[in-house]
């Protein structure tokens, strides 16, 4: 699992580790992918990751923590493409995962802006708006430095 695998840094360039699986679901092997089996997973999601961006932009409507949800949920669909269907489209089967992502993200994000409780920032809103006066008065004078 130490190694750099090439086959997602073609298209995400920054350094992930993502491991190989063989056989059964869960069980990691350090053996390289089957060829064609990696040929099949780059060109579904290739052809799909437009579909799959869009949708997660309809629930993360900033770009760039969107691309973040893109590139871990492609690390999991290869993770997972063992338990993939052929029969089944790819695309609702890689938004399942990229919705399980973005669910992370929202917990992720949540936690980050619980920093201050309800009575705290109502204290800082109220020292604020006293000290609203002295303030600017500072801010004027920092200005002229």
């Amino acid at each position: 699992m130490g190694e750099f695998r090439p086959c997602l840094r073609a298209i995400y360039p920054i350094n992930v580790q993502i491991p190989q699986k063989c056989g059964n679901l869960g069980q990691m092997s350090d053996s390289a992918p089957d060829p064609a089996r990696h040929e099949e997973f780059m060109r579904l999601f290739l052809d799909n990751e437009h579909e799959v961006l869009r949708y997660v932009l309809a629930l993360v409507p900033n770009l760039a923590d969107a691309r973040d949800i893109i590139q871990e949920t492609a690390v999991s669909l290869w993770k997972r493409f063992d338990a993939y269907d052929p029969d089944m489209p790819f695309a609702p089967w890689a938004c399942r995962f990229a919705l399980n992502k973005v669910r992370h993200h929202w917990r992720r994000e949540k936690r980050k802006q619980k920093l201050f409780d309800e009575e705290t920032m109502e204290f800082l809103a109220a020292r604020r708006a006293e000290m609203g006066e002295v303030m600017d008065y500072r801010r004027e004078h920092l200005q002229e430095c």
